[in-house]
């Protein structure tokens, strides 16, 4: 690293991702023109990357990396280190926009929120960390700025705070909530009040059972359009099995659906593919080990049998592993209908 940095001096983008055998990041400092650092995975750093020189805006000493001005992306995922000086350290970055410091075990709610806080951050990764309702209080003042959030892992995170950054944070368009284990329900609702959502992945959730679609909190703009204004076009409820037929309702009121994963999801039955023969944009279906009935799932992959015509025609993949339903009259259907 150090004979890198001394032959390019001005590089901008350096990614030393799974670097194990990388002890200290101080080379760095030398890059004052840097903007996008990845050090994920370099779980050898240790302290001390750099050292504050007068008038030399880098990290305070025992960082774990260096922090120049001009920083706008960093990857710090899986550092065991990664606490309160890499905190300080970060709020010298006025150009930071895009954060992942997931799975960084030593990094709690108070030092989230607090490098949350106050800063127009548009990307976010706090996935497997400590963090819960105060950071999740810090994120919902960030409001129209953020549009990528991972919290999937984070075990402290619940209903009412999620729906809280949903209804501020409205320029969101992704979000993970997977392996939260307190969320239920309602928080998966929430996602239809948010106006630009078109990701969310919600994967391994044992609480939630009924989706509630919110009458309440919606914003202006989308209570005063139809529901079909609805911009989800990803939803992923893998392993969530106790879900139950509820989800029909909340999946049909996002008609711009093109990929639905219902894998491990024993209660989805008959009612969700149904209502999904109406989504025209449809691409991805998942659904191994659901209880949907044979005459459901041929139903759901027949053309011609409604007269108004808006079955799925746009259909490329479909999985139904372990689903015992599946009978001839089934591939029967699928042969005629879809060739792609």
């Amino acid at each position: 690293v150090e004979r890198v940095v001394a032959v390019a001096p001005l590089l901008r983008e350096v990614n030393l991702s799974g670097c194990t055998a990388l002890t200290s990041a101080a080379a760095l400092r030398k890059l004052l023109f840097l903007t996008t650092l990845d050090v994920t995975g370099c779980t050898a750093l240790s302290g001390g990357a750099t050292t504050q020189r007068e008038g030399s805006p880098t990290s305070p000493a025992g960082a774990l990396f260096p922090t120049p001005l001009k920083l706008s992306h960093l990857k710090a995922s899986r550092l065991p280190g990664f606490g309160a000086h890499e905190v300080a350290a970060l709020k010298r970055c006025p150009a930071l926009l895009s954060l992942d410091v997931g799975y960084c075990r030593a990094f709690s709610d108070a030092d989230a929120a607090a490098l949350c806080a106050g800063r127009p951050l548009r990307e976010l990764s706090i996935a497997g960390s400590l963090a819960g309702p105060t950071t999740l209080a810090a994120l919902a003042s960030l409001g129209p700025h953020l549009t990528s959030l991972d919290i999937a892992g984070c075990r402290e995170i619940a209903d009412r705070a999620m729906s809280t950054l949903l209804q501020h944070c409205t320029a969101l368009t992704a979000l993970d909530c997977s392996r939260c284990p307190v969320l239920q329900g309602s928080a998966i609702g929430a996602a239809f009040a948010s106006p630009n959502l078109v990701r969310l992945t919600a994967r391994y959730l044992p609480r939630v059972r009924d989706v509630y679609v919110p009458t309440a909190g919606v914003s202006p703009a989308r209570a005063a359009t139809n529901t079909s204004e609805c911009p989800l076009e990803l939803v992923d409820l893998t392993g969530c099995e106790n879900i139950n037929s509820s989800v029909a309702d909340f999946l049909s009121k996002a008609p711009r659906l093109r990929e639905v994963r219902l894998d491990a999801c024993p209660s989805i039955g008959d009612a969700t593919l149904d209502g999904l023969r109406t989504h025209r944009d449809l691409r991805v279906l998942t659904a191994s080990r659901c209880g949907a009935s044979g005459a459901a799932l041929e139903g759901f992959v027949s053309l011609g049998t409604m007269a108004s015509g808006s079955e799925v025609r746009s259909l490329t993949t479909l999985d139904l592993s372990r689903v015992h339903t599946v009978n001839a009259a089934f591939f029967e259907a699928l042969n005629g209908s879809h060739v792609k």
